[in-house]
């Protein structure tokens, strides 16, 4: 991926979203998306709140530098739901 507009299209691809969607996520018109996802508009503000939308790091949106994806830590890993986290106790407590 070498173009900002190439790594919007897959990103946003992958998130499984339409120009629109994605427009309507980060507020901003479906024109103005349309326009980067053709390489008429290289700006780059409100990339990060794209790349937030789309699950990718901001870095890799606009120069393609790095990994795609925010490498997940404990920190910013998922919380898991309590009843979950008991269950999972609970079925491990069980296992000699």
């Amino acid at each position: 991926m070498n173009t900002l507009k190439e790594r919007m299209v897959k990103a946003r691809k992958e998130k499984g979203l339409s120009q629109e969607a994605l427009a309507k996520a980060v507020g901003k018109s479906q024109s103005a998306i349309a326009a980067v996802e053709s390489g008429r508009n290289k700006e780059t503000s409100g990339l990060i709140t794209i790349a937030r939308v789309l699950g990718v790091r901001p870095e890799w949106l606009e120069t393609g530098e790095g990994a795609m994806y925010p490498v997940e830590t404990e920190a910013n890993a998922p919380a898991f739901d309590n009843n979950v986290n008991l269950s999972l106790k609970h079925a491990l407590h069980k296992i000699p």
